[in-house]
């Protein structure tokens, strides 16, 4: 048996005031869509908003990770991911791979 260590980097902005306007605007999106979320049961309610590289906003649903992280496997690039609670503190991924260290793809079958 061996005995793996995982690290994971990320950027702590202390409000969304800190990040920069575009990424802002973004996020506000996403909180838009959370007002919106269906969450019946667990009450919590998620909201996500992509930034194309035509720079077009779309605000979507909360997808979940492994669903994302297919997009930055396959072309091999890093997906940088902005993600908060309620309030507060916002974080900064380089990569999805920070959050799934241990995601899985095709080479795994």
């Amino acid at each position: 048996m061996k005995k793996i260590t995982v690290t994971t980097e990320l950027q702590v902005f202390d409000s969304l005031d800190g990040v920069p306007a575009d990424i802002n605007d973004l996020m506000q999106q996403a909180i838009a869509v959370r007002k919106k979320a269906y969450a019946p049961y667990s009450k919590f309610r998620v909201g996500a908003a992509l930034l194309l590289d035509n720079v077009s906003p779309i605000p979507t649903c909360g997808s979940c990770r492994q669903s994302i992280a297919a997009y930055e496997i396959k072309p091999k690039l890093p997906i940088e991911i902005y993600f908060m609670g309620e309030s507060g503190a916002v974080y900064r991924s380089e990569s999805l791979d920070n959050l799934l260290p241990f995601s899985f793809d095709k080479n795994f079958l």
